[in-house]
């Protein structure tokens, strides 16, 4: 979708698809689903598993840094990690590959939209638990 207000809809609906899976998922006790949410830091993790999942906060150095109510949780050491960037994007590509398969696949997804996050999350979720 590039139509934020279609994909938000679509969010919705998947919502209401994902509860029902799930509730299914959980009446059989036959099968069970793990989500591993992997980012680094202002990555979206908390923003999406609050969104999906459970209502954590989310976490961003940018808002630490921008928001003087949350410039307290910035550490310099933030701006040292932005540095690794290159390295990190390696690290992660390395264990892509080494660890997605057919039976446990990873996924990337973009954050840099939350509405395209979630729909994006949501999709994989509902097809998977779908299958199941």
């Amino acid at each position: 979708f590039k139509d934020k207000k279609r994909a938000e809809k679509r969010v919705e609906e998947l919502l209401k698809q994902f509860s029902d899976l799930q509730e299914n998922l959980y009446a059989e006790h036959r099968q069970s689903l793990l989500l591993v949410f992997q980012a680094i830091d202002t990555g979206g993790k908390d923003g999406a598993i609050r969104k999906l999942l459970t209502g954590l906060n989310p976490a961003g150095v940018q808002a630490r840094l921008d928001d003087p109510a949350k410039r307290w949780k910035f550490e310099p050491d933030d701006l040292k990690e932005r540095k690794l960037w290159d390295k990190y994007q390696e690290a992660f590509q390395d264990a892509l590959n080494a660890c997605s398969t057919p039976s446990a696949p990873w996924y990337v997804i973009p954050a840099n939209h939350k509405w395209a996050r979630d729909l994006a999350i949501l999709e994989i979720v509902v097809a998977a638990l779908t299958e199941m």
